[in-house]
């Protein structure tokens, strides 16, 4: 008797338990529904806090109850983008363009998703379909470049970085990015230019300390071992052992040791 009891109220617990999680789900689900910009605007500060799988499932929970909500799909997407997930990503920037094909920045996240992919070549196409609904739009223009650098077409990324530059001078990334293409057309000179810009205008960046170690390359190569060596040695105490500074320090020091 004791043991039939004991399972009566084991079904009977597991049958309240069931209960209670489906009106958690359906309250929840109608939170949601009710408020969809709070649950947005959470993604949102999920997002700029970088806690992206949050971000994601918030913005999921928007898309549900609003399936033509664009903003949710693209910044889930971003949010996918950053946890790596590109394929992910694209298919919700595809979904996107379903529901409006004439917004720009759809294009510019679906690109870089793709250019993340090793995709050069389709993302520079999703670039410039981009480019055809907002051609004064730098991010659009500075993220093809970087596309065409990655399939060596060396000159059409300067002109693309150049656009770019055109369109916001105060833009750091593509003053940053033009020294690649630019030291490999071995045109040093430029180089060097555009490394400076880059300091001058981000002084303070995370990244800079990359920007340290193009113009210690640059200067390498113009033959201005004293000054290379000093930008390798400022980009190593921002990043010690950071490899490709120790590589510049190295061709600096043995020269200056030659003469």
């Amino acid at each position: 008797m004791q043991i039939v009891q004991f399972f009566r109220f084991k079904k009977t617990l597991i049958f309240l338990c069931i209960t209670i999680v489906a009106i958690a789900l359906l309250w929840n689900n109608i939170l949601v529904r009710n408020k969809p910009s709070e649950t947005y605007n959470e993604g949102v500060i999920f997002l700029r806090n970088k806690e992206y799988k949050k971000s994601v499932d918030s913005f999921y929970k928007v898309i549900k109850y609003n399936p033509e909500y664009v903003p949710a799909y693209v910044n889930a997407g971003i949010a996918l983008t950053n946890l790596a997930e590109y394929k992910n990503a694209i298919s919700l920037f595809d979904k996107a363009l379903k529901v409006n094909d004439s917004e720009y920045m759809i294009f510019l996240n679906k690109g870089i998703a793709l250019n993340k992919m090793k995709k050069h070549k389709e993302s520079i196409l999703v670039f410039e379909q981009g480019i055809k609904l907002n051609n004064k739009e730098p991010y659009l223009f500075n993220n093809k470049g970087a596309a065409l650098g990655e399939i060596n077409k060396h000159e059409e990324a300067i002109e693309s970085y150049n656009q770019a530059i055109q369109l916001k001078p105060n833009y750091y990334e593509p003053h940053k990015n033009k020294f690649c293409p630019l030291y490999n057309l071995k045109r040093y000179q430029e180089a060097l230019e555009t490394c400076n810009r880059a300091i001058e205008l981000e002084p303070d960046k995370a990244n800079i300390y990359e920007v340290y170690t193009n113009r210690a390359m640059a200067l390498n190569k113009l033959e201005r071992y004293e000054e290379a060596l000093e930008d390798a040695e400022v980009a190593l105490r921002l990043v010690p052992n950071y490899e490709m500074a120790l590589k510049a320090k190295e061709v600096a020091k043995r020269h200056l040791e030659l003469d």
